[in-house]
């Protein structure tokens, strides 16, 4: 990365953070947690004592970050799968084209040559 930098004539402190462009990471995602939250209204909180106790922002906000994990996870592993079938169905193409490609008609003169060690 840092080669890439230097050759486009950039800083060396040049260069996006890591993880996708317009991804949240998991700090944003813990904060933006926290923030909805907070948005709620008063009557939810209470209705939230009364009737349940109350609720442990810690334990909560592990379950949402875990759910949150766990639905990232399950993205990657379809892009994976799919980039598999892609790169599969590639090479399945070039087998194909392989097997069928035109074999070159060799003149029997040069056949005959061959054969009697010339």
């Amino acid at each position: 990365r840092q080669a890439v930098i230097g050759n486009q004539g950039r800083p060396s402190w040049d260069f996006p953070p890591p993880g996708l462009e317009g991804v949240k990471d998991f700090t944003e995602r813990s904060g933006e947690f926290r923030s909805r939250i907070m948005r709620q209204g008063e009557d939810f909180l209470d209705w939230l004592n009364a009737e349940h106790g109350g609720i442990d922002y810690v334990v909560a906000g592990r379950e949402y970050m875990t759910a949150w994990l766990s639905y990232t996870n399950a993205v990657w592993n379809l892009i994976c799968q799919k980039r598999e079938e892609y790169q599969q169905k590639l090479r399945s193409d070039r087998e194909e084209a392989r097997r069928n490609r035109p074999v070159p008609e060799v003149p029997h003169h040069t056949l005959a040559d061959i054969h009697r060690g010339r």
